[in-house]
């Protein structure tokens, strides 16, 4: 309990000497204890103030029932009245320096007041007169007591002189008292800054009798600052002096920046937490406080969790870890880590561990400092270790593997739980030189040497050797060793894996390798031996095939003599059954003939017995003496046949009796196999990579998808509808020997009722590429000049291959006119078209940097070439492949080798759009 000391003064008859003192001490405003130091007038007039009574009843009943707050009225009551009656002055000490502040003021001013009732003041005009009668009145004993108070207290005239300054203002200024005599305090004290805030505070204590507070500013001897709260009040009706009382705030000011500093921090630390944290109310266990860690995996705003119990986010198995946490804090004021789930907004589970704290607030108030961390992660993280091992477990089991882990410094060895189907042993009934005891006495030196070293020198090793496991069975080892320093400790990590199996495997491919060489001796032999019988079996059939054509031709050759003689001689004579008998016999015997020479061929390719003469070839003219030769078959069917060959683009290295063999042949089938009235187009295509290919496309009834692949095997024929027409399938076959050993290539695609292609493809022997390009595409790219457009076009080429960049500027500018210009990659063609302007661009889709894909969706990023013509130009001719160039913003699409014609329209056709 806070005790209030009391120091009272008896007056009486208003005369010095009757003034006697007196101490009293109460508790709890009941007085404990009184002094009257010996003066029996003293305790003779103040009967009321005796041990035992209530310290303000007796001041009350003293002063006539009024009240402590009546003090000062009732002492002016006193002086008015001229009464001369018992005066009592007093100071009441308490824990609350402020409450002390004004209750020392109050009676100070008493007693100022009293004094003039004692008629000691009132003349006292002087600042020293009025210094001398200030520390004159402090006898009656507040002297001592206003040097000594731990504040400032002043006096200043109305014209701001200081008349008196205690102690605790000098020390705190560092003056002395003579440098204060009749001295100007504001001038001295105040900063000009202040200075009128400071005479609204002066003026105003001038004309109220009120008590005023100021807050400011004062300087010290050293112009240092220090900040002041200043209590102000009159003592005087005519206003002449005022008296201040100051307390030092500085020090409070700077631990209330301090505290809000702090306060600040821990707010920061609070609410930037990376784990939860909840302030929650002991008593009512509501939630006061969390922050946003704690709201996230909560998916809660602070508004839904602050007021709430704790109880509703936690499910009700945990209620008795929660009663047991709660006992701790009664118990310790803490308690210790435990795991729990919460449960979210969508009622889902998540695990947490938490523990808390108990803290105290100003008002006795206990809360729970609650640290709740989200452990989601971890958790997860836990069943991937755990499900890791298991596998890790798994897998060596399925492996036959163990693995031990040896720290060499601490003495102690891990063993993997399968070591029991590696060694036959538990993890607790094994160690390192148990295992050394099994291995076989041939190889335990070896795995002796190979440890020692690893343990010395820290180097890992391998090796295989056999081992006799607890229960006696025979094994092979493969054992293992890496070292590691990295940690604290020296550890060797060694796997032993059951290679037995493998092992046995080994050694049965090694006896298998023991006798390679003498199975492929053995081998050697029979293909030899086989080859031998399929040479001769050969031999044998070409034999046959040369006396047969010999036999069949010595027949054959008067069947078609004697029908020939009588279809020149006497067809007059013979009647129409007759000629037509006879007309039948000739073109059986020509068919049979053909047979036989294909066979004979046949068999000499087989036998290798052809042999070639090759030369420079001029394509068209054979081709035209082949036309001419069958065109009585294509008149007799009204078979139209379109050579788009009107000139030798170039020459190929073949032999030309062959080759005509192989025209010939293609052209009598395009015959064979077409419609009545049909067509039948040749034409002949270079590529950038110097091959001739020739098409000859028929509109016949075509071939099946099913038997396409079969056509060029000796004797193979496509069926119905075929059945009825004459044929070997032979000439197809010899066809391709022939092409493949001239280093040509043949192929066909067909489309059944529709028709076939049947094209060839031979190196070019020599050519100039400049002629070539003038020849083959001059009198094509006339039919589009009168179809240009009427401007210099820009073309750009992007393009690596600088033939293929020669072909296109010759067919560029030659034939269409227009300004061409190249790029070698990808980038250096988007750099040209962003710097220059082009009328249509032409690219590559396989570049050295990028794909044509890439320069093409580069291009049209920027919108102001959203509408530049672009044309792909590709080896890859399927359908898919122009669907995907014209998907990633190509405007055309063309193949190589290139069809000129087609290139020039699509040219034209895009130059077009755009200028509409």
């Amino acid at each position: 309990m806070d005790k209030n000391i009391g120091q009272g003064i008896a007056i009486q008859d208003a005369s010095e000497e009757d003034v006697d003192q007196v101490d009293i001490i109460t508790q709890n405003d009941i007085i404990v204890g009184i002094d009257f130091k010996g003066n029996t007038k003293a305790s003779r007039l103040a009967e009321e103030l005796a041990v035992g009574k209530n310290f303000r009843s007796a001041l009350a009943k003293m002063y006539g029932g009024k009240t402590l707050d009546n003090y000062l009225v009732q002492r002016q009551k006193v002086i008015n009245n001229n009464t001369q009656k018992l005066a009592l002055s007093f100071d009441i000490v308490s824990s609350q320096p402020e409450k002390q502040f004004q209750v020392l003021m109050v009676e100070f001013v008493g007693l100022y007041d009293g004094n003039i009732w004692l008629k000691t003041t009132l003349a006292l005009k002087e600042s020293r007169t009025i210094k001398e009668g200030f520390v004159n009145r402090f006898a009656f004993g507040f002297y001592q007591f206003v040097e000594d108070a731990d504040f400032f207290i002043l006096l200043l005239n109305d014209r701001r002189n200081i008349v008196y300054a205690n102690s605790c203002f000098l020390s705190a200024t560092e003056y002395n008292s003579s440098n204060l005599d009749n001295s100007r305090f504001d001038d001295m004290f105040i900063p000009s800054r202040e200075k009128q805030i400071f005479d609204t505070f002066f003026h105003s204590l001038q004309v109220r009798q009120t008590k005023e507070i100021y807050l400011g500013a004062i300087r010290k001897k050293n112009q240092q600052e220090l900040n002041i709260r200043w209590f102000g009040k009159r003592i005087s009706d005519d206003a002449h002096f005022i008296l201040l009382f100051g307390i030092d705030v500085t020090g409070q000011d700077a631990m209330q920046k301090q505290l809000r500093s702090s306060e600040s921090r821990f707010r920061a630390l609070f609410e930037l937490s990376p784990v939860g944290i909840a302030l929650i109310d002991f008593d009512s266990e509501k939630f006061v406080e969390v922050n946003d860690a704690f709201l996230k995996p909560m998916k809660r705003s602070k508004q839904e969790i602050i007021g709430t119990h704790t109880y509703l986010y936690s499910p009700s198995e945990y209620k008795a870890l929660d009663e047991r946490a709660r006992h701790q804090l009664e118990k310790y004021g803490f308690y210790t880590h435990f795991q729990k789930d919460f449960i979210d907004r969508d009622g889902q589970r998540y695990p947490v561990e938490v523990h808390g704290t108990i803290i105290r607030e100003a008002n006795d108030r206990r809360l729970i400092w609650t640290i709740v961390e989200d452990i989601s992660l971890r958790k997860t993280a836990e069943e991937n270790i755990l499900n890791n091992e298991r596998r890790l477990k798994s897998a060596q089991q399925l492996a036959l593997i163990c693995s031990l882990e040896m720290d060499l410094k601490a003495g102690t060895q891990t063993w993997s739980d399968t070591v029991q189907d590696v060694l036959g042993l538990l993890p607790q009934e094994v160690s390192f030189g148990r295992f050394m005891a099994m291995i076989d006495r041939d190889d335990w030196q070896r795995v002796e040497k190979a440890y020692t070293k690893a343990a010395k020198d820290y180097q890992g090793y391998e090796i295989t050797h056999k081992i006799t496991d607890a229960k006696g069975n025979k094994k092979y080892l493969k054992h293992q060793c890496i070292a590691n320093t990295e940690q604290n400790g020296k550890r060797l990590f060694i796997t032993l894996q059951d290679v037995t199996k493998q092992k046995s495997i080994e050694n049965e491919l090694k006896r298998y390798r023991d006798h390679l060489e003498e199975l492929v001796e053995n081998r050697t032999q029979e293909l030899i031996s086989a080859r031998d019988l399929a040479e001769k079996a050969n031999k044998s059939k070409s034999d046959f095939f040369s006396r047969m054509s010999h036999e069949l031709r010595t027949p054959l050759n008067a069947i078609l003599g004697f029908s020939e003689i009588l279809l020149l001689n006497d067809a007059i004579r013979l009647e129409k059954d007759a000629l037509d008998n006879v007309n039948e016999i000739y073109r059986a015997g020509d068919h049979l003939k053909d047979m036989i020479n294909d066979v004979l061929e046949l068999s000499k390719i087989e036998a290798g017995e052809i042999k070639f003469t090759y030369q420079s070839t001029c394509v068209k003219s054979i081709i035209d003496e082949c036309v001419k030769g069958l065109s009585s078959l294509t008149q007799k069917r009204g078979i139209t046949v379109v050579q788009n060959i009107e000139e030798d683009l170039a020459s190929i290295n073949v032999d030309p009796l062959r080759f005509k063999q192989i025209i010939v042949n293609i052209i009598n089938n395009a015959i064979k196999y077409n419609k009545e009235g049909g067509k039948i187009i040749i034409d002949q295509a270079i590529s950038p990579d110097h091959k001739l290919t020739i098409n000859i496309r028929d509109t016949g009834i075509g071939i099946k998808e099913e038997v396409i692949g079969q056509i060029f095997k000796p004797f193979e024929r496509a069926v119905s509808p075929y059945e009825a027409i004459e044929g070997t399938g032979i000439g197809l076959a010899i066809c391709r020997e022939f092409v493949e050993t001239m280093s040509g290539v043949i192929g066909v695609e067909s489309e059944e009722n529709i028709g076939s292609n049947f094209w060839i493809q031979f190196p070019i022997d020599s050519y100039d590429v400049d002629n070539l390009i003038e020849k083959s595409q001059s009198t094509v790219l006339q039919k589009h000049e009168d179809n240009k457009p009427k401007k210099n076009i820009r073309v750009l080429y992007i393009e690596d291959n600088l033939v293929n960049i020669k072909l296109l500027r010759k067919i560029v500018k030659n034939h269409l006119n227009y300004e061409f210009y190249e790029a070698l990659t990808g980038q250096a063609g988007i750099g040209c078209i962003e710097e220059e302007p082009f009328d249509i661009v032409l690219v590559d889709i396989t570049l050295p940097d990028m794909s044509g894909f890439d320069v093409v969706n580069t291009v049209r990023r920027d919108i102001k070439f959203a509408k530049l013509p672009m044309i792909a130009v590709t080896a890859h001719a399927y359908k898919d492949d122009e669907q995907k160039a014209l998907a990633h913003g190509f405007n055309a699409f063309i193949s190589k080798p290139i069809d000129t014609q087609a290139l020039c329209q699509k040219i034209n056709t895009l130059l077009a759009r755009a200028q509409e």
